[in-house]
Order: C-alpha cells, then structure tokens, then sequence
C-alpha cells in the first residue's frame, strides 16, 4: 500500500505559490455558487457539489485530483446530457476540459509541484502551452467583449433560444475596449517571448 497521505493541510500566507491554491479554490467556489442559483430539483445540486467537491480536492492536495477535476467534470457532463436528452452538453463538455483542464494544472505548473515529475525546461513549456490554450479560450467564450469594446451593444441568446440585444454607455465601452487591449497584448506579448526565447 502507499503511504501517500489522502490530502495535505495547505499552508496559507502571502506567498505565490498559496494566493495561487486559493485562487484556484476561488474559481472553483464561484461556479459552485453560479450553478446553484435557481436550483429546482435535487438533480439541480450535482454540478455545485462537483465544482465544490473539485475545489476542497485541488485545495487539499488530493492524489490525482488535478487529472479528476480535467475528465471528471466533462464526463460528468456527458453522463447528465446523455441522461436528460441534452445533447448540445456534449458539446459543452470539451470547452470544460479545455477550461477546468490549464486551471487544475497552472498552480502547479507555475509553483514546480514535485508531484508533477517534470523537469524545470518541460514545466515551463507546458506551462506556457496550457496558459496559451486557456487564454485563446477565455478570449473565444467571452467574444461578445469584441463587439462590447466596438460597437458599445452585443446579442445574447436566452435558454428559450430568443435573442436579446445588451448596450453599454460609453464608460463602460472604455472599459471593455481597455480589458480587450490588455488580453490581446498579453496573447502577443507571450507569443513574442516564446518565439524569440527572452524573458521579461
């Protein structure tokens, strides 16, 4: 048997490596609260007790769970739509592990976690891969901030599939058009660095 201990006690402080644990739980923590707005029927409480349960498991060290939390929470997924004829969850489901995958793993990327076993050259570059990767989709799930930041108004579609049209005064465009800048530069600042193999 290993003598690997089920979960570890984090330490918590101001250094990098605990604000990145408790930022990871945070996340976790705010889908949990989302997904439990409105909840209906006791069906309703499983993906709030996925993302808390996901989180606490992150948080606490728990072995394996960095791969659980990158195909547990798709699969989970799958199992739901397959269960309730939902079939569009399917599709939802490989934006989750694209998502719930560079979150679970950028902490330890970014800190060297001994439990990953890679050396310093493979962390960095799989770091930077999978920082790419979340970063292009983070960009691609929230594109309605293209048009925010341009045009001051985007459409959004309801669950009932009826579209609606949300404006923005022009502070809030400013502020839209500066977040979108800040995304774009850090994208090519990092494709820079990566291509030209310098630091900054």
């Amino acid at each position: 048997m290993s003598d690997e201990a089920m979960y570890k006690i984090p330490t918590i402080d101001l250094s990098a490596k605990s604000l990145l644990r408790i930022s990871q739980l945070g996340f976790f923590l705010c889908f949990t609260f989302w997904f439990s707005e409105g909840v209906e029927s006791n069906s309703d409480y499983v993906f709030p007790a996925m993302f808390a349960i996901s989180g606490f498991a992150l948080f606490l060290s728990v072995p394996n769970s960095r791969m659980g939390v990158t195909l547990g929470i798709p699969a989970l997924m799958v199992v739901m739509g397959l269960a309730t004829g939902e079939n569009e969850v399917l599709i939802w489901a490989i934006f989750m592990m694209i998502m719930f995958g560079p979150i679970a793993y950028m902490p330890a990327l970014a800190s060297g976690d001994s439990t990953l076993d890679l050396e310093d050259d493979a962390r960095v570059m799989r770091l930077g891969i999978v920082w790419l990767a979340f970063t292009l989709l983070m960009v691609f799930m929230m594109s309605s901030l293209v048009q925010a930041a341009t045009e001051g108004e985007w459409k959004e579609e309801d669950f009932d599939e009826s579209e609606y049209t949300m404006s923005i005064d022009s502070t809030q465009q400013t502020i839209a058009q500066v977040g979108l800048a800040v995304g774009v530069i850090g994208v090519l600042v990092f494709i820079i660095t990566a291509l030209v193999g310098t630091e900054i």
